[in-house]
C-alpha cells in the first residue's frame, strides 16, 4: 500500500522526469508547471479539506502515475 505522502513524491518525481524528456517547448508548460507547484505545496486532498471530506483518495494513491501521450488518443476517444 502506498502512503499518500509517498504518492505525492512519486507523482512529483514522474512529472519531473516527464518535463526533462518533454522540455519547455510545449505550449502548456507554464500552466502545467504552475499546477505542479501548487500540488507540491498542497499534496493530495485529505478528509481535513472541507470540499474533499467525503471523498476517499486512498485508492488514487495506489494507481501508478502514467502520463497520457497523444499516441494514446484515437478519434474514437474524442
Amino acid at each position: 500500500m502506498i502512503d499518500v505522502m509517498d504518492a505525492k513524491d512519486l507523482f512529483l518525481s514522474h512529472y519531473t522526469a516527464l518535463e526533462k524528456k518533454r522540455g519547455d517547448d510545449d505550449g502548456l508548460h507554464t500552466l502545467r508547471s504552475a499546477a505542479m507547484d501548487r500540488f507540491a505545496e498542497l499534496g493530495l486532498p485529505t478528509p481535513r479539506d472541507e470540499e474533499w471530506r467525503f471523498t476517499p483518495l486512498a485508492n488514487l494513491a495506489e494507481v501508478p502515475f502514467q502520463p497520457a501521450t497523444t499516441a494514446d488518443l484515437t478519434m474514437d476517444d474524442l
